[in-house]
């Protein structure tokens, strides 16, 4: 089975600082892979909260340099090697989180150090178009985006019961959807509602386009900004796109479990709370 664990659905600085959501990123977990994407503020401890062991990680993916997609990245490469006294595991990441470089003018990272780097077994810069392997079984092919950090790069992972996309911060821009057709299931960040696009950054109308071109089994939307989650439920816009594209689309919510296997299983870790019932 494939098993992805929301540690946090909120995105953004606003939503980051207030912890209106959680930002702890995405767990993802596989036959012969357990893996961070993303492991914002928060990430260690509501692994914890959710009975996952960081020790047991065997890698971190990080999509670009801004603090809700890495803070807690080296804490977490910590665990995987028991504080350094073990060197395994791998390092998946861009020249901005690894070396530093530069928009507009402006330095974007490094942000993970190089005493963090060093203690993986394996440590991979990539840009949009690379590929990696992951414990000898798994591709990882970075995807490009359009983003305010230049090298920032999404992810295609060929997993167990099917192709697996993840969609960072970035805008819409033709041929996204070309990098992930074939994918069964897509995560993509959405920080704004409706046709509300801020800059950088994608909005619904945005990712109903996305939708009805790639066409994936599932959709499920993440890194909601403070604006749209004090306006009201995503929810709203993840039956919007449902209901204009046909593709099944949800709104994730902290501690929500997604397992992919011949079809879709949700849970909510956080006790009260009902599954979302796909259409």
């Amino acid at each position: 089975m494939t098993e992805l664990t929301f540690l946090g659905t909120g995105g953004g600085r606003f939503t980051t600082i207030s912890q209106l959501r959680q930002t702890g990123g995405l767990y993802l977990r596989d036959r012969g892979l357990r893996a961070n994407v993303d492991p914002g503020p928060g990430a260690l401890v509501h692994m914890h909260r959710y009975g996952l062991d960081p020790t047991l990680t065997d890698a971190v993916l990080v999509t670009h340099a801004h603090p809700d997609h890495w803070t807690d990245a080296a804490i977490l490469l910590e665990g995987i090697t028991r504080g350094g006294l073990d060197r395994k595991g791998t390092l998946v990441a861009p020249r901005s989180v690894l070396r530093g470089t530069h928009h507009e003018g402006h330095p974007v990272g490094p942000v993970i150090t190089k005493y963090h780097q060093q203690m993986m077994a394996n440590c991979h810069e990539v840009a949009a178009g690379h590929k990696v392997t992951l414990e000898g079984m798994y591709e990882a092919h970075a995807t490009k985006q359009i983003h305010s950090d230049p090298d920032t790069v999404g992810f295609r992972i060929q997993l167990t019961h099917g192709q697996f996309s993840y969609i960072p911060d970035g805008v819409y821009f033709d041929g996204l959807a070309d990098l992930h057709q074939g994918s069964r299931l897509v995560v993509c960040q959405m920080t704004r509602g409706g046709s509300e696009r801020i800059p950088h950054h994608m909005c619904t109308d945005d990712v109903e386009r996305l939708a009805d071109q790639i066409r994936p089994r599932l959709l499920l939307l993440t890194h909601f900004g403070y604006k749209t989650l004090k306006e009201g439920d995503p929810g709203v816009w993840a039956q919007r796109i449902t209901e204009r594209t046909g593709v099944p689309t949800v709104a994730a919510r902290d501690g929500l479990r997604v397992t992919m296997g011949s079809d879709f299983q949700m849970e909510f870790l956080d006790k009260g709370q009902a599954p979302p019932v796909l259409a």
